[in-house]
């Protein structure tokens, strides 16, 4: 660290090593009137070499009190005494407390200018990237799109070091390191000296394999203002070889997180019943749709920390999302208590309904055998199998097979609202044959059906064409990849696979025995007329009542499913109880 200093009557405070300090004195417009650079400095003591960090005279700027970002212009004709001056200019101007928009998208033009003006065969100075760097560092919070890293990528690859292999500038939003290499693989471990919390991002380290020759830079930014989109990174890393976007990069760039937000999965939040759920997406900047893309990146949770890798070199980051959730032992003790208690209340009914030998050869009680059967065996499923992510085809089987028992279910609930309606509306039924193995077709055969359009559509086609671009599930058998069919934290159906391939065909059927129930109340209750002595009203108030106790009844009995957890368990199973004595009345009505 340099300390305060003062050199030609201006007083510069203390800097870290790679940053610069500015004087105290200011113009009146509110900018600094010179800088100076804390370098690293190697002291020869009686012990040896010490590096030790000192303010580099050379690197003393100071600025004309009266200049302002209107005079300032420059050409692609100007000669390198004039690009470092202005370059030296803007850094200083940029110190003013109160820059504005307009101000802000003037720097960027003159970046531009002195960018072009560098490819003419002129020299990109340490001081010049410095100041640069710096400029734009000063400007972010201002900027809106990531035109900027253009002109400082062709920069940080360009410029001429002086007689070391690694250098790098401090800034309170970017670090940036550039190394010429002649072998190896390249590491990359910022260390932030800025007010911001390095818990949230640090310590990082990229590792870069890289041709025998060749020049890297490496630029972390701390705020990921640059890149507007609706994810918003902790931190952005930018990596290049001075060649642009480098493809098919063998093996890939690797780069890891070791601290609290990147600990994947559920942690647990001392003294509450809650968890924060921790999902990361390794990810990089796609210019072509300015938007956040995971294209070629994947993260290989089961390392530790989680690793990102990536097969090509551009601007990474890790998207983090936290989710508030259960405790894993209060999820434990309430799926696998309210999941045993579901199980044995069907396996009650269906001993129940087995046994009864006046009801068990009915339409009815063989329709009630099969959701109860279905729905036993789905849940002894979710139980059992829901949390087996740690293996790839156990996962996704379970979730299939989750998916068919549980539409199954639902379509034998559609099953019996029809043939509620037949027995209660209809006064003189056509007969049918053999309905229950009609039934039984159209209950299973066209769930089978939708789950295998939806499991073929995306574990077969979408999956695969992601599987092609992901490089860590190729590499590491374990790795559990993200799917368009089921979640990455629970054996379940999610997005678009849940949206269409079972929600939607859950809601026709509650639509469909939302109108059998408006039919049935309209034909026991909107017909007095027909209905002349008082023990034909009784006895339509008591069909009634027991219309409505069946139609609630096999509304709360399936249960509510959503994409990971099956609500009220235990509000579910009385109902199941009571459910039995309203059937064996309805039967005997019937």
């Amino acid at each position: 660290m340099c300390e305060e200093q003062t050199y030609m009557n201006l007083t510069f405070q203390p800097t870290h090593q790679s940053t610069t300090s500015y004087s105290t004195q200011r113009c009146k417009q509110g900018y600094a009137e010179a800088s100076l650079f804390c370098n690293k400095h190697e002291l020869m003591t009686n012990n040896g070499l010490l590096l030790t960090s000192k303010f580099d005279k050379n690197t003393f700027t100071k600025v004309d009190c009266d200049l302002d970002l209107s005079h300032i212009n420059i050409t692609t004709n100007a000669t390198q005494a004039q690009i470092e001056s202005t370059a030296n200019a803007l850094q200083l101007l940029t110190t003013k407390p109160s820059l504005t928009t307009n101000e802000a998208n003037k720097v960027v033009a003159i970046i531009d200018s002195i960018t072009m003006a560098t490819t003419m065969n002129h020299t990109v100075t340490e001081a010049l990237l410095t100041s640069i760097i710096t400029t734009v560092s000063r400007i972010t919070h201002l900027l809106t799109t990531p035109s900027i890293l253009h002109d400082v990528n062709i920069l940080t690859s360009s410029v001429q070091l002086n007689n070391q292999q690694i250098y790098s500038i401090h800034t309170p939003t970017m670090i940036v390191q550039i190394q010429d290499t002649h072998a190896g693989h390249l590491i990359f471990s910022p260390t932030p000296t800025t007010n911001t919390s390095d818990a949230n991002i640090s310590p990082i380290t990229v590792n870069l394999p890289t041709p025998a020759n060749g020049r890297a830079s490496f630029i972390f930014h701390t705020t990921s203002q640059l890149f507007p989109s609706k994810d918003k990174p902790n931190h952005v890393i930018s990596v290049s070889l001075g060649l642009g976007r480098v493809p098919n990069l063998t093996p890939p760039l690797v780069y890891s997180l070791n601290n609290e937000r990147t600990q994947y999965g559920r942690t647990n939040i001392p003294g509450t019943l809650e968890a924060n759920y921790y999902r990361q997406r390794c990810v990089f900047w796609d210019f072509a749709t300015s938007d956040w893309s995971s294209e070629g990146c994947g993260l290989d949770v089961t390392k530790h920390p989680p690793t990102c890798e990536c097969s090509h070199l551009t601007n990474f980051a890790l998207l983090v999302s936290v989710e508030k959730v259960p405790a894993d032992f209060a999820l434990e003790i309430a799926g696998k208590v309210g999941c045993s208690v579901c199980i044995a209340a069907y396996v009650a009914i269906i001993i129940i309904l087995l046994l009864n030998k006046k009801i068990r050869n009915k339409t009815s009680t063989k329709i009630q055998l099969h959701v109860c059967f279905n729905l036993m065996v789905a849940y002894l499923l979710f139980m059992i199998g829901v949390p087996s992510v740690g293996n790839k085809t156990t996962c996704t089987t379970v979730a299939v097979l989750l998916h068919y028992t549980f539409l199954t279910s639902w379509f034998w609930m559609g099953i019996y609202s029809n043939r509620l309606y037949v027995c209660l509306v209809k006064v003189f039924p056509r007969p049918t044959t053999n309905y229950t193995w009609k039934s039984s077709i159209f209950a299973y055969g066209v769930p089978l059906i939708i789950v295998s359009i939806n499991a073929g559509v995306t574990l077969g086609v979408l999956d695969k064409q992601r599987a092609n671009h992901d490089i860590i599930q190729a590499s590491n058998p374990q790795y559990l990849p993200p799917s368009y069919y089921r979640a990455d934290n629970v054996c379940w159906l999610h997005s678009w696979s849940l949206y269409f391939g079972f929600l939607l065909f859950v809601g026709i059927i509650l639509l469909n025995n939302l109108v059998v129930f408006v039919l049935v109340l309209n034909q026991l209750c909107w017909r007095e007329s027909e209905i002349r002595s008082s023990a034909n009203k009784q006895r339509k108030s008591h069909k009634v009542m027991l219309a409505c106790s069946a139609m609630i009844y096999w509304h709360y009995a399936h249960g509510w499913l959503d994409s990971s957890w099956c609500f009220q368990p235990m509000s579910f199973t009385i109902k199941l109880h009571r459910g039995c004595s309203q059937y064996a009345s309805l039967y005997r009505a019937l």
